[in-house]
């Protein structure tokens, strides 16, 4: 993440994503984690994964479920809309295709279905961090 700065600034996320919506999800993201407000392991996977032109394999039928969503989480409190989704197995055996490029279709669906969906609860997050930093700063002027 140290090289976010110079990644954001470059217009890398422009020429990766397909639309501005995406491109201000992921900057958002991104710069949060960067700052230190977003204390987890996935965004920061994504962001080295991403510069390093990685690929990901989402496979077609949900693998493993999240049985971590109760008030005793470090991450998540609340149930969300992907905790503990049904499980199936996958057909074996498996296929190795003739090659690797990205699916931008799969991308797509990726980011309004499982990124964007969680919007609300962002900007309720990022809401509540900024009232947070104002009454801070607030507070260190009375001091």
């Amino acid at each position: 993440m140290k090289l976010w700065p110079r990644i954001r600034d470059s217009g890398w996320l422009e020429d990766l994503l397909s639309d501005a919506s995406s491109v201000r999800f992921w900057t958002r993201i991104f710069q949060s984690v960067y700052e230190g407000h977003i204390d987890t392991w996935d965004y920061q996977w994504t962001y080295a994964c991403w510069i390093q032109s990685g690929l990901s394999i989402f496979p077609s039928v949900n693998l493993v479920s999240n049985i971590g969503f109760n008030a005793e989480d470090t991450h998540t409190k609340g149930r969300g809309r992907l905790a503990n989704m049904p499980v199936e197995a996958i057909s074996f055996p498996l296929r190795h295709p003739p090659f690797m490029i990205r699916d931008a279709r799969a991308d797509d669906f990726t980011q309004k279905n499982i990124f964007e969906g969680n919007k609300r609860e962002i900007n309720l997050l990022t809401k509540i961090y900024r009232r947070l930093l104002a009454i801070r700063r607030k507070v260190k002027s009375w001091l």
